[in-house]
């Protein structure tokens, strides 16, 4: 399946060239100059990754669309382009949530070669895209993205972020096998901790307990022994 990528940059022509380039190898593009055509185009359409030029209106755009793409999607590649060098604000970019940052001017081929890498990361699972929204329902449960609040029928879960994370993963890609490998990558564990795996172990007797998944063949979530996970609705 083509991978979707939004361009959202106000200088028109090389949002103009870059979208050339990434149609011409065969990606689907969408196109913004600001941060209103931003939101529109990402809760109309599934997009796979963003590319984000940081110089937008007053400045402070592009920050602005990078930390409203990640209260509402964690797993979003987002690659920010920029005039800007400071390690300063290249820092602040990976703080927020950027997967990439590129200096301006820069070479296409780069870009492609990030974009590209970034694509891959997903060890040949397909994470299910969506347009970005305020609310995940699958039922039983409500997820609010922003605050990340978690309810089951209703009752609000006692949850941290890093385990409202790992159930999204799950609740945006049902019945689908998630290795190790693949969430302790989306999780970022390999950064946090030492021993990822057992990290991740941890997490999953976490959320079940949280979620009441009872040591049944009809939980949620179900191991795969020797390869991950796989999240079931009831």
């Amino acid at each position: 399946m083509d991978k979707t990528i939004l361009v959202i940059d106000d200088d028109t022509r090389l949002n103009a060239y870059l979208s050339k380039k990434l149609a011409h190898d065969a990606f689907i593009v969408y196109s913004a100059l600001d941060q209103d055509s931003s939101f529109s185009l990402l809760k109309t359409f599934e997009v796979d990754l963003v590319v984000l030029d940081l110089n937008l209106g007053n400045g402070d755009e592009g920050m602005e669309i990078l930390k409203t793409i990640r209260s509402h999607d964690i797993f979003l590649p987002v690659i920010i382009i920029s005039s800007i060098s400071s390690t300063t604000t290249q820092v602040e970019g990976f703080d927020i949530g950027c997967d990439g940052y590129l200096v301006k001017p820069f070479y296409y081929a780069e870009l492609r070669s990030r974009i590209q890498r970034m694509l891959k990361r997903n060890d040949g699972i397909q994470l299910e895209r969506s347009p970005i929204h305020e609310k995940i329902l699958y039922p039983p449960f409500e997820i609010t993205m922003s605050s990340r609040e978690v309810r089951k029928h209703g009752v609000l879960l006692p949850m941290q972020n890093q385990l409202c994370n790992l159930l999204i993963l799950f609740v945006k890609n049902p019945h689908q096998v998630l290795t190790s490998d693949f969430l302790c990558n989306h999780l970022s564990l390999g950064v946090d901790c030492d021993a990822p795996v057992s990290t991740l172990y941890v997490y999953i007797r976490r959320l079940r307990k949280l979620l009441n998944d009872q040591q049944d063949e009809m939980q949620y979530i179900q191991t795969i022994r020797g390869i991950g996970y796989v999240f079931i609705q009831k």
